[in-house]
């Protein structure tokens, strides 16, 4: 199979040189094709001196380089956790996921944000109204800021254990994901409570927004349990 390869390698760059050289000869007669032809030439002489790898030797190597890669990032991962002190690393851990901010901050955030939301912009024709709406809408921006950057998920690396650094990760999107739906459902709670307080609107459009709401919460009190479940998980190890 190897041997035939190779003689349809040569026929294909022999026939295509001669082409090429023909067609050049007739027409532009230009030194480029000429150049092209004898490259194509040359390939063809080089054909029966090519080496060839089978599938099977292809897979195998390959398999080596694969098998290298795991072992190499098994052993590096050995190597970390062995110059870490697992002692130290939960420290590390513990200090920060609550540094510079703490579950109570948290907390704090939240109750900020949700209490911000009340402001009515479809009933209170006060002068003070859209200075309330524009503090929603930057204590709303503020806690998504408050997110773990990926900057600073990969620097805790080199100060944790694999074991306490994928603990960290996983830390980090519950936090993310508490953050989000808190945003997710104070947006909500602006927009769809003053429709629903308002006389004028029908029951069924009340009902609409009220069910919209509820989902709403209902996802943001699922991942706050989540997120402050594993806050407590790792502070109490």
């Amino acid at each position: 199979m190897e041997i035939i390869s190779k003689i349809l390698g040569m026929i294909v760059g022999f026939g295509i040189a001669y082409l090429i050289f023909k067609w050049n000869k007739k027409n532009k007669q230009s030194k480029i094709y000429y150049i092209i032809a004898g490259l194509f030439l040359v390939g063809a002489l080089y054909m029966p001196f090519a080496k060839t790898v089978s599938p099977e030797q292809e897979s195998a190597e390959s398999s080596k380089v694969e098998s290298s890669s795991i072992k190499d990032k098994s052993t590096s991962s050995k190597n970390n956790d062995s110059s870490i002190s697992p002692t130290s690393s939960k420290e590390e851990l513990k200090t920060v996921i609550s540094m510079p901010m703490n579950k109570e901050n948290y907390q704090n955030l939240e109750n900020g944000l949700l209490e911000a939301a009340k402001v009515d912009d479809i009933h209170d024709h006060s002068a003070t109204m859209q200075g309330k709406l524009n503090k929603f809408n930057a204590k709303a921006n503020n806690i998504l800021k408050k997110k773990i950057s990926k900057k600073d998920l990969h620097k805790e690396k080199k100060f944790l254990t694999s074991s306490d650094y994928q603990k960290f990760k996983e830390y980090s999107n519950n936090l993310d994901d508490y953050l989000s739906a808190l945003y997710d459902y104070a947006v909500k709670y602006q927009s769809n409570t003053p429709v629903i307080n308002d006389d004028k609107t029908s029951q069924s459009t009340k009902d609409d927004y009220q069910k919209e709401l509820d989902q709403f919460k209902s996802k943001f009190d699922n991942a706050k349990e989540k997120w402050s479940n594993s806050y407590d998980s790792i502070m109490n190890s």
